[in-house]
């Protein structure tokens, strides 16, 4: 299976610039033709046998450069699929310019969490998302009634938790590797609080024993409950 993809860039609505912009990488299946745009300007048609692509999103961890998720946007892509990756650099907690997946802080506040998503630049995503299946190389060729939400690390939380059909009707599943939803203490939640989530939909919950994420941050939990 031939892969290929676009590049887009889409703006994050109510975010300052310069951080407000988000640029994706749309990986899909190719079919090599030979034709003179694909010659002169490197646009390879989809292969639209394989059509309509179900599409599936991947948020990375912060700080975390999408580059380090092209090897499954790849092998997603060869599966008839097409897989974003992306890139947002911004105010990923108060004073911290970070690349980040997209974290709505007001969104996990004790009062308000469950009510809606947590990812904040799904929105932007899927717009552009709808751009890209009304022009151009993948017109009419994305299944945007069946969107999965994947991630690593905090870009793997805010994909579970923004999987419900009451926030994005469009989205069909989640999966996340070395996520969780212990709740922030800073926030006002006490000490070993985890978080529900939507149960809606068919969910993945990945780990391992050297994924980096989960057994350095249970420790910090065990710390915080230390007597």
């Amino acid at each position: 299976m031939t892969v290929r993809a676009l590049f887009r860039a889409a703006t994050v609505e109510g975010h300052p610039a310069p951080y407000n912009t988000i640029h994706l990488k749309v990986f899909y299946p190719a079919q090599l033709s030979g034709g003179e745009q694909e010659t002169n300007l490197g646009l390879v048609p989809a292969a639209v046998e394989k059509a309509p692509f179900s599409v599936v999103i991947l948020f990375n961890g912060i700080n975390c450069g999408p580059e380090l998720y092209q090897w499954l946007a790849v092998a997603l892509a060869e599966q008839g699929l097409a897989a974003v990756t992306f890139a947002w650099v911004a105010e990923n907690l108060p004073g911290m310019i970070a690349l980040t997946p997209g974290v709505d802080l007001k969104m996990l506040m004790p009062d308000q969490y469950g009510q809606g998503p947590t990812a904040s630049a799904l929105p932007a995503l899927l717009n552009e998302l709808e751009n890209l299946n009304a022009q151009g190389v993948l017109a009419g060729l994305l299944d945007l009634d069946h969107v999965i939400l994947g991630g690593h690390s905090a870009g793997g939380r805010v994909a579970i938790e923004s999987a419900s059909p009451e926030f994005f009707p469009q989205v069909c599943a989640a999966f996340a590797y070395g996520a969780h939803t212990a709740a922030v203490t800073q926030l006002g939640y006490s000490a070993g609080k985890i978080l529900p989530l939507p149960d809606h939909l068919p969910l993945l919950l990945m780990g391992g024993t050297r994924d980096g994420v989960i057994a350095p941050e249970a420790s910090d939990a065990i710390a915080d409950n230390a007597p």
